[in-house]
């Protein structure tokens, strides 16, 4: 949905005043604040208030009235809410705030789950995607484009919101790892060759020739961004933290997430001032090119595994066979108490824990 509503801004305002963009951007708010209150509170916080009956009749509302889907999905949500001891704090029995951040730095796979998160978001705007797309009329305008800046910017938005579609089926797929790496490996090139244009231009070179390359090269960055480097952060928010503490995390990851964004976009025109434009393009490039590195070696793959075995990745173990074939016989070993493992049974790969 925000890349729906950066596309609906650039087409109201290549056709309206910036006065006029404000007045229609500021009713779709004013809309969903009036619709909201007819949504029911989330199945999750009514149950985390013992209020049952209530949590039922907005699940049931939630799914369409699918009454034979209620009582499985509310099964697992009550599961879910027992993975993790209610500490007080909370006045109702559900944990304080300082007991939830005391629980996120608590274990060593909790420390290294907020490291990978933070630093994944740090480099998600570090690499200027907020920036640019506030700026991208302008970049186009000085880039040299062939189109005028208006069409440039509405075909980048529409772009942008074919890679957020795209990514909802090759996240599954791929992985999240391989996403972010391609991700950030594609901005880099595509941020280094923006930043080459800027710096032909501003040397007195003739960019006539080449005034679609920024055009291709700022849309391939804003698809790419989309399919990983922007969605694969929150989708790991919630894969590498507890039920217990999912909630806490989100909320502080994306309050930092903001406010790194407001830091860029306001020193994004003095960077572009002291450095220049080619100058701005290439301290995104760079950081970029570390993300890169930083989804190849510092990001566990979570596709497919339970909560189980991510949590004990990030405590720096390995999952050890149970049992397999090979030349000469079977192979076993006897895992150690607490130890997780996988098996293979009927096919299908399980997870298991020693006694």
């Amino acid at each position: 949905m925000l890349t729906a509503g950066i596309l609906f801004s650039y087409v109201i305002g290549a056709f309206s005043s910036f006065r006029a963009l404000a007045i229609v951007c500021l009713t779709l708010p004013c809309l969903f604040f009036a619709a909201f209150f007819w949504l029911p509170d989330t199945p999750v916080y009514l149950l985390s208030r013992g209020r049952v009956p209530m949590a039922v009749r907005s699940l049931t509302w939630l799914r369409g009235g699918r009454v034979d889907l209620v009582d499985d999905e509310l099964a697992r949500l009550l599961a879910n809410m027992r993975e993790g001891p209610d500490e007080g704090g909370g006045g109702d029995g559900s944990p304080g705030v300082l007991v939830l951040l005391r629980q996120m730095v608590a274990t060593k796979a909790a420390c290294r789950a907020l490291f990978i998160v933070m630093f994944l978001f740090t480099l998600q705007q570090f690499c200027g995607i907020n920036a640019i797309l506030s700026y991208t009329t302008m970049i186009f305008k000085e880039a040299g484009s062939s189109l005028t800046p208006a069409v440039a910017t509405i075909v980048v938005g529409i772009l942008q919101l074919t890679g957020v579609c795209s990514a909802s089926v090759a996240v599954d797929r791929l992985g999240r790892r391989v996403l972010l790496v391609v991700s950030y490996v594609s901005m880099t090139v595509c941020l280094a060759i923006l930043g080459g244009c800027f710096f032909m231009k501003n040397a007195g070179q003739d960019v006539t020739s080449i005034g679609w390359l920024p055009v291709v090269c700022l849309s391939l960055y804003a698809v790419t961004y989309a399919v990983g480097a922007g969605p694969v952060p929150f989708i790991l928010v919630s894969e590498l933290f507890p039920s217990s503490v999912r909630s806490l995390a989100t909320s502080v990851s994306i309050s930092f997430c903001s406010v790194l964004a407001f830091l860029v976009m306001k020193f994004f025109p003095s960077m572009n001032a002291d450095i220049g434009k080619h100058g701005s393009m290439w301290v995104f490039a760079a950081c970029s090119f570390v993300g890169a590195l930083f989804a190849w070696f510092g990001v566990i793959e979570t596709k497919g595994k339970p909560l189980a075995v991510i949590q004990h990745e990030l405590e720096g173990r390995r999952p050890a066979p149970r049992t397999g074939p090979f030349a000469g016989g079977a192979r076993t070993f006897s895992p150690a108490p607490g130890d997780i493992y996988y098996s293979q049974q009927g096919g299908e790969d399980e997870v298991e824990a020693s006694v």
